[in-house]
């Protein structure tokens, strides 16, 4: 398993809407609820992701999300 980091830019970025627009990027089984993501609050998201579904993953975090996360992933 790999890990997607987001760290939040401000707290705007746990909005729920937000959250949902992540869960949205997240494929099939690995998809975190939305109390998931809210537990990190206000720290680091970090999501385990299959090495297959990493770089996509990150990929569509960033063209969506990217004012409101930074974004890393190892």
């Amino acid at each position: 398993m790999h890990t997607l980091t987001l760290t939040p830019r401000s707290k705007d970025s746990f909005n729920p809407r937000i959250l949902m627009d992540v869960i949205d990027c997240i494929p099939g089984v690995q998809k975190p609820s939305i109390q998931e993501l809210l537990n990190f609050y206000p720290g680091d998201i970090k999501i385990n992701l299959t090495v297959g579904a990493l770089e996509s993953t990150a990929e569509r975090v960033f063209h969506r999300l990217n004012g409101y996360f930074d974004i890393c992933y190892s």
